[in-house]
């Protein structure tokens, strides 16, 4: 068994499977959706040539998830 910690919430969790990132399937969800919503934000900004923003990332993602990520990573 691997001890981990989960990169949504910061929870430690057992796992079996040495690559899991996340505690649960939801939270991998909410992850998920939130890189999927960044993804597209770079996308549309590459096609009007604007460099892309963190800020404007934040906005259109409109989720609270993106801050918890990026605190959390910060603290790696």
């Amino acid at each position: 068994m691997y001890i981990k910690r989960c990169i949504y919430c910061g929870k430690k969790f057992e796992s079996a499977h040495p690559n899991k990132d996340y505690c649960s399937k939801h939270h991998a969800a909410k992850a998920r959706e939130v890189r999927y919503k960044m993804k597209k934000v770079k996308i549309i900004k590459s096609w009007t040539k604007d460099p892309v923003d963190l800020v404007d990332i934040k906005y259109i993602a409109r989720s609270y998830v993106y801050d918890e990520i990026k605190s959390i990573l910060e603290k790696y």
